[in-house]
């Protein structure tokens, strides 16, 4: 696993420990509906940040739940041409961090939300 991969799995059992596959697979239909309808509006800028939203989603799916969905999705992102992946990753990372977190409907989600 990479530097990057280890820090947001990592992170995440620290931010969320009472994650499950389920709540992160709910976590993956929304950050995917999210990636959807910014291609809708035409907004690629959004499109690859919300890409980055999925690669987090899917390296914990992956990596902290062993899930093949994640694993799956973790390949889309990386073979989906998004310039600069890595880094728009590391600036949603620490985005993620400085924010406050809640369970809503069995999804964590940041507090502003």
């Amino acid at each position: 696993m990479n530097k990057l991969d280890c820090n947001i799995v990592s992170w995440h059992k620290r931010a969320f420990p009472n994650a499950t596959l389920e709540s992160q697979l709910l976590k993956l239909e929304e950050e995917v509906r999210e990636v959807t309808e910014a291609q809708s509006r035409g907004d690629i800028d959004n499109v690859h940040k919300e890409m980055a939203d999925v690669y987090i989603v899917s390296v914990v799916l992956d990596k902290r739940f062993d899930s093949v969905i994640g694993r799956y999705f973790l390949w889309l992102t990386n073979a989906y041409p998004i310039p600069r992946l890595k880094e728009l990753v590391g600036y949603k990372m620490e985005i993620n961090k400085s924010r406050n977190w809640v369970c809503k409907d069995g999804v964590y989600r940041h507090a502003d939300r």
